[in-house]
This record gives C-alpha cells, structure tokens and sequence, in this order.
C-alpha cells in the first residue's frame, strides 16, 4: 500500500500544472548559473595569466635589487563555477615589498564594479533561493489540500496508517522533484566538462558532497511545508505561514545574526588600524632621527680638535664603523615597526575570526545560513579564503626578502660618499639585469584540514533539520482531524 502512495503522489506532482513551468524555469536556471560560471572562471583564469606574463616581463627588465618587487596571484578554484562565495568581493594578488604590507587587492567588483550591481549568480544561490522556494510551492497543501478535498478520508478509511500517509507525500514528492532536476545538474556538469575546466579527484569529491548538501538543504524545506500543511486546515493559510517563514529563514536570520555579532564584537576599522600604525611609526621615527642627530653631534665633537688632513683621515678610519652603527639602529627601527604592525593585525585578525564565529553560530539558525556556508566550505570560496592568501603571501614576502638581502650582499642600493667627493664604498644596483633564475615562486596555500573535517558535521546539521521537520509533520498529521 506504501508503493502505491508514493506513486500516487509521485504521478499527482509531475502531472500538475504547475510543474512544467517550474522545471522549466529551474532548468534554466541551473544551466545558466553553470555557464555563467564557467565563463567567469576562464575569464579569471586569463586576467591571471596576462598579469603574470606582464611580471615576468618587468623581471627581465629588472637591473636594482633595492627596486625589485613582486606579486603574488589568487588562483581560481573550479567549484567557484558553482559557488562564487566571497570570489569576487576580495583581491586577486598581492604586492610583495618590503615597504608595505602583502594585502589582498584589486578585486573584480573593484576592476569592474558594474558587476557589483548585481551581485554573484551561481548554482547555490538558485538552490537557496528558487528551488527551496519551489520545494515550499508543492507541499502547502499536500495534507489540507486533501483534507479540503475530501480525498484524505477516503485513503485513510481503507485503513492506511497515518505514518504511511506522511511517508508516502515525503517519498514520492522527493522522487518528483528529484529526478526531473537531475537531467539539468547532468547537463551542467557535462557543460564543465566540455568546458575543459581542470577537475581532480578532490574536486569531483567535494562536488558530489555540494549536491549532497543540496538534497538534504531542499529536503528541510520539503518536510517543512508538509509539516505546516499537515498542522493547519486550509492551504491558502499554509502557503502564508510558509511564504512568511521562507522570508525569515532565508533572508532575515542570516542578517540578523551578523548585525548580533557586529554589535557584540566590534572590530577597528581598516582607518583606525592604519592610523595606530601610522602615529606609532611617526613617534619611532622622530625618536630615531633624534637619537642620530645626537649620535652625529658625538662624533663631531671627537674631531673638534683635528686639521683638515686629520680629520679625512678619521673620518675614513671611522666611517665604515658608524654606518653599521646607523644601519644597526635603522634595522632596529624597521624590526619595532615590523613587531608593531604585526602585533596589531594579529589582533585585527583574531577580532575578526571571533566576530565571524558568532556571526555563524546564530544564523545557523537558518538552514540557509547553515546551507550558504557549508557550500562555501566545500568550495572553498568562504571567508577564511582571503585569511589563507594573505597568510602565504605574508610567508612568501619574509622569504623574498631574505632571498633579495641574500643575493644583493646586504646592501642593495646603498652608496656611500665621502665629503671629500669620491665613493668610499658602493653596492649600487647593477646596471645589468639581475640573474633571477633562483628567486623562489609563491605556493598557493592548501586547505584547512580543519576546514574539511567540519563538514561532516555541517552536513549533519541539515540533516538533523531535515528529521526534525518531518518529525513535526509526522506528530502533527497524528494529532490533526482529519474530517
């Protein structure tokens, strides 16, 4: 008897009127998500390789070690096809140099901020959006609708279990939304394919979990609306109660708890940070210049007394000494500012990851907010996404620099004159290009391992949602009158 309601509902889902057109406006979107990512995506991947090519060019070119510099670029992952997440809202490359910090920048919303308008458009916003809305639009009225109808009675007076009833309106309207959908999921990943777009083992692993994460997100949604159908009697009030709900758990929680957690833990903005450095340095450096001119009004006082023949002569006996006294004080200075600015951006960082923390917890609330994130997670589109970059790139700057101090002798640029005109020293740049054949390459950082292991759990997450909405449908269609 269970078979036959399930197909008894399977059959009644595919054969309303309401079906086709909704497949096909899902199908379509699904395609054109998938497209639209695959064009972005070798776009990316272009804007890339143009900007590397123009480096390589300006390091051929390149004849000072005290003026070279580098970059380092954000690869593109293939899952950002499906998910762009924070993709395009953080940079593309870093400036490797020892005068700034190696910061994230130039994003595509800033390249190109017309792309901003209208925001990321991706497979999993449609599922979060569209299909869950959908999911909601064919089970308002999977119990009341019969009631109202007169059809319920008539099942159950052939002595079907109530459990039977709601597992077969589970079943069979997860069969019916189901499969049809395949068919546009297939034809995309086909279209990846086709698209050349370089995916691994872990890459196919991590989109099959997507998917995953996909069913069990809609499948909240389905055992939700045959829960509020099965608790109210009539469908038009259903359909409100589930309209209204889908508002707040899809748009207004998430918000929600970001401005919770915005208010509970409030990080420095970027200005303020800047400016705590920015007087920080001004003081160090006014202290600094201090201490040199004082040091200089000292050695000028020992040759008060000397001609001018004795004096050179000091002066060249002595001069190598205290420029490595000075350059051991200006090394100083660079190793307080270095400590300083790291010390604040470390805190600027734990602010940050504690804010986000809290932001997560409360709209996980939301099986949208639970869905959003753990898509990004598999994606690896998320938010610690510019946290990875911009730690490699803060590796990767320390050992450019120890690379360029290594291979200038220390003392790239500097020359040194004496008064009497003449060099007594000098490590100019060369006036040849430089042999950059040993400069160490950038490696993009590799996922958190904790990253991953935390998706069984979000996955659990939905699917412990997913069971409780059924079990809500399944006690209230116990506990409803049937007449």
């Amino acid at each position: 008897m269970l078979r036959v309601l399930i197909e008894k509902e399977w059959k009644a889902v595919l054969l309303s009127p309401k079906f086709a057109l909704t497949f096909a406006v899902a199908a379509a979107l699904i395609l054109l998500a998938v497209g639209i990512g695959i064009r972005e995506y070798w776009a990316f991947e272009s804007q890339q390789a143009a900007a590397q090519h123009l480096l390589a060019e300006e390091h051929l070119e390149q004849t000072s070690w005290s003026d070279l510099g580098s970059q380092v670029f954000r690869r593109a992952d293939p899952l950002q096809i499906f998910v762009g997440g924070v993709h395009n809202d953080i940079g593309r490359l870093a400036r490797i140099s020892p005068r700034q910090a190696a910061l994230l920048e130039q994003s595509i919303y800033s390249d190109d901020s017309i792309l901003a308008v209208f925001r990321t458009f991706d497979l999993s916003l449609v599922v979060q959006a569209v299909l869950s809305l959908f999911a909601i639009l064919f089970t308002y009225d999977a119990v009341n609708g019969e009631r109202e109808a007169g059809t319920l009675r008539l099942i159950l007076s052939n002595a079907v279990p109530r459990a039977h009833f709601v597992l077969a309106k589970f079943v069979g309207t997860g069969l019916a939304l189901a499969v049809p959908l395949l068919l546009p999921v297939l034809l995309a990943l086909l279209a990846v394919v086709l698209a050349e777009v370089p995916l691994d083992g872990s890459h196919w692993l991590r989109l099959m979990l997507f998917l995953l994460a996909s069913g069990l997100y809609l499948t909240v949604f389905m055992a939700f609306g045959i829960a509020v159908s099965a608790i109210t009697r009539r469908p038009s009030t259903s359909f409100l109660i589930l309209l209204v709900s889908w508002v707040l758990l899809v748009l207004v929680i998430p918000r929600v708890g970001l401005l919770v957690a915005v208010h509970r833990v409030p990080v420095p903005t970027v200005a303020e940070i800047e400016s705590q450095k920015a007087g920080f340095e001004t003081r160090l450096r006014a202290n600094y210049r201090r201490n040199l001119e004082d040091t200089w009004v000292v050695r000028q006082r020992a040759m008060a007394g000397l001609d001018a023949v004795d004096r050179v002569a000091y002066e060249d006996a002595n001069l190598w000494r205290w420029l490595e006294e000075d350059d051991a004080a200006r090394m100083q200075l660079e190793t307080e500012l270095e400590r300083h600015t790291s010390r604040l951006d470390e805190t600027l960082r734990h602010r940050k990851a504690e804010q986000e923390r809290l932001a997560f917890s409360l709209s996980r609330i939301s099986p949208a907010s639970a869905y959003r994130l753990l898509a990004m997670r598999l994606a690896g589109t998320g938010v610690a996404l510019k946290t990875r970059y911009e730690a490699a790139a803060r590796g990767y700057q320390h050992t450019f620099a120890r690379y360029v101090e290594e291979s200038s002798g220390g003392g790239a640029g500097m020359m040194v004159r004496r008064r009497g005109g003449g060099h007594t020293g000098s490590f100019m740049g060369a006036r040849e290009p430089l042999d950059l054949s040993a400069m160490p390459s950038f490696q993009a950082p590799r996922e958190d391992a904790a990253m991953i292991a935390a998706v069984p759990r979000e996955l659990g997450l939905l699917a412990i949602e997913a069971l409780a909405c059924f079990a809500m449908a399944f006690v209230g269609f116990l506990r409803a009158d049937v007449r």
